[in-house]
């Protein structure tokens, strides 16, 4: 009796039990104003978990659609990439949620972090075969649109992490050939932002064509990482940032000539 005693007074958020119309029930969390509720789901480490909470109650529906943060990180979906098209769900995901959040027009998006990584634990490796499948072309065009949907919303923060398994080849010192098979990366219609202050980018094993007219004006932090820039790419990168302030970090990235 003790036990089911202790069970009724439990009350997730949003009043799971039959709050009715909009309130979402008694629960303590359930007292708080929207505003706080919203921040509590910015600070969540994935985005699926803030998404999963339209299901509580008609009042949480909608409230994760007012996030100014958002996280993706698909080593959170290890289990889910060890299945067939693991990789192809995650995307479908991202689209999904930001797809969502893009029909919020108030408050503002502001921050965007997403981290999909497609290399295997190395103590994995040797029994899984999630991530042994090749990449998809699909991948490097969603991570396309992810990068355009942050400068289209004006994100003032974006952080970027795509982390592809390395090309093989039968002659380690044949660099053309090594090359020529990292994807590309096309970022040559990226819409220009006023508002970006941060960016930070890790494309392992992508080859990297960078816009060669947009500038951002805010930007007073940019991040390159793990990358193969085209060629004329430091020309190019040093036409994207305006502002005289603007501190770039480049690490293990490197230009085509």
């Amino acid at each position: 009796m003790g036990v089911r005693s202790r069970s009724k007074s439990t009350t997730l958020p949003g009043g799971g039990g039959g709050g009715g119309g909009g309130g979402g029930g008694g629960g303590l969390i359930s007292e708080l104003n929207d505003d706080l509720l919203v921040r509590a789901l910015e600070m969540l480490p994935d985005a699926r978990d803030a998404v999963r909470t339209h299901a509580l109650s008609r009042r949480w529906r909608a409230l994760w659609t007012r996030v100014a943060a958002l996280r993706f990180d698909s080593n959170r979906w290890r289990r889910e990439f060890r299945e067939p098209g693991g990789p192809g769900r995650f995307v479908a995901f991202v689209d999904h949620a930001l797809a969502h959040r893009a029909a919020q027009k108030e408050p503002a998006l502001e921050h965007l972090e997403i981290s999909f990584d497609m290399v295997e634990p190395r103590e994995e490796a040797s029994s899984s075969k999630a991530l042994k499948q090749p990449v998809p072309p699909s991948v490097i065009e969603a991570a396309q649109g992810w990068i355009q949907y942050a400068m289209q919303h004006a994100v003032k923060s974006l952080n970027f992490k795509l982390i592809l398994p390395s090309p093989s080849i039968k002659q380690p010192d044949d660099y053309d050939t090594y090359y020529s098979r990292h994807p590309v990366m096309i970022l040559d219609e990226l819409v220009s932002s006023a508002k970006l202050e941060t960016m930070r980018l890790n494309l392992s094993s992508v080859r990297l064509r960078l816009p060669s007219t947009q500038a951002f004006a805010s930007l007073t932090d940019l991040s390159l990482e793990n990358m193969m820039l085209e060629a004329g790419g430091a020309r190019l990168l040093a036409r994207l940032v305006s502002s005289a302030c603007c501190k770039i970090s480049l690490t293990d990235s490197s230009t085509c000539i």
